[in-house]
């Protein structure tokens, strides 16, 4: 199944370099409170790493995060409850887990990794065959509510 299958949201055309935009009410009008970013080093004109930018909306008074990794920006809620955060805006290009929202029925899709024999993946890894890396596992997009989705060949949105 193509990834972009298994549900609603879409790429965004805004770059990093763009001012942030609120997912809730669309004002530009934005206060920067601070980011943190993983830690993998590079050199050359895009940042790999994985960047979360916490913001407050002027006009509407809400809390957002601009997230950003490589070229692409998506937009969650500011949570710390370690359930997966919602998609506002944008596809994310990350491994971590988010709640999509599904093209048939509106419910929440959910990332879901399984070992080669069906069952939940608690390891993620691969080998190498024939020259080639092959993992042991694979994933799968699905929505809690109506089932829509199925497995898909890449992890992760990758721009």
């Amino acid at each position: 199944m193509n990834l972009l299958d298994c549900f609603k949201e879409r790429p965004l055309d805004e770059k990093p370099s763009d001012p942030a935009v609120c997912p809730y009410c669309e004002s530009k009008d934005t206060q920067d409170r601070g980011t943190t970013s993983t830690i993998v080093g590079f050199s050359g004109p895009v940042n790999p790493n994985h960047q979360w930018n916490l913001r407050t909306c002027h006009g509407c008074h809400k809390n957002f995060v601009r997230e950003i990794k490589g070229m692409n920006v998506w937009y969650t809620p500011e949570s710390a409850d370690g359930r997966p955060r919602p998609i506002l805006k944008g596809i994310p290009s990350c491994f971590e887990t988010y709640q999509y929202t599904c093209p048939l029925c509106s419910g929440p899709v959910l990332q879901e990794h399984r070992n080669l024999q069906g069952g939940v993946a608690t390891v993620l890894s691969s080998k190498e065959v024939d020259g080639k890396w092959v993992r042991n596992y694979t994933t799968h997009y699905h929505c809690t509510q109506c089932g829509h989705g199925g497995q898909v060949e890449t992890d992760y949105y990758h721009g």
